[in-house]
């Protein structure tokens, strides 16, 4: 392999581990994966008589692990079938996803919760809060995340339960943001029902789990039925006031 076709290959290879990074993010956001060296291997009669496997090349994409285990052993299908469905909007970095999908990778390599909580506000700013106008943004986040969850087999959660959730974050941004508090003492200050049985780390963790489930429902929208994020906020809030929700036309 010549140099150039070998820089190819090595792009090619990490754009690949990356749009895999990020799948995982999505499909188990508790968890972030790390990544040691890949193998090609090409098809041999050893490998179709279960003997050895012919190892061709390798490829360093060795990446530190962050926490938690993902086991895909008696879950393979499920995965597949998410990876067909969803890795395409993880891998295309021009599309109206792109600047939500950043701030929610963001979230497992910062330090800090409270810069955590803060990429996942600037997430949901891009995407719960898109188009809104004349209105609290506590409240809308609130609202439009509770009809966009509610009854969508992503979260268990009840409508109340997400929206007194979503609430209750953006209402921790505005004490950090504006009030130079920690984490912790934001959620005290706060005091809201559905943050309080949490710690600052649990909640930082949460907080990502939620909008990893909101933004795969922002994209089922547009698989499904075409819709861009503003025409689904739209639907939305017209969801709000008929006290119900169907996407599409």
């Amino acid at each position: 392999m010549d140099n150039f076709s070998a820089k190819i290959h090595d792009h090619l290879m990490r754009e690949l581990a990356d749009t895999l990074e990020r799948t995982l993010h999505h499909y188990k956001p508790r968890c972030d994966p790390g990544f040691g060296t890949g193998y090609i291997l090409s098809p041999s009669w050893l490998a179709y008589r279960g003997i050895a496997v012919d190892i061709v090349d390798e490829v360093n994409v060795e990446r530190e692990a962050g926490h938690g285990e993902i086991v895909l052993d008696d879950d393979q299908k499920g995965f597949s079938a998410f990876w067909d469905r969803y890795s395409s909007y993880f891998t295309d970095q021009d599309s109206h996803y792109d600047k939500p999908l950043v701030r929610f990778e963001e979230m497992f390599h910062k330090r800090r919760d409270e810069d955590a909580i803060l990429d996942c506000l600037i997430a949901l700013e891009g995407t719960l809060l898109r188009g809104t106008q004349g209105s609290s943004y506590t409240f809308r986040i609130g609202l439009r995340g509770s009809f966009l969850l509610d009854g969508s087999n992503r979260l268990s959660w009840n409508r109340e339960k997400i929206r007194d959730f979503l609430s209750g974050l953006y209402a921790v941004r505005g004490e950090i943001v504006h009030q130079d508090r920690s984490l912790a003492d934001a959620i005290d200050e706060v005091n809201n029902s559905e943050l309080d049985n949490y710690s600052a780390s649990a909640l930082a963790e949460e907080a990502r789990v939620v909008f990893a489930k909101i933004l795969l429902r922002y994209i089922d929208h547009d698989i499904d039925h075409g819709l861009s994020i503003n025409e689904v906020n739209q639907d939305l809030d017209q969801a709000a006031l008929d006290a119900s929700y169907s996407p599409g036309p």
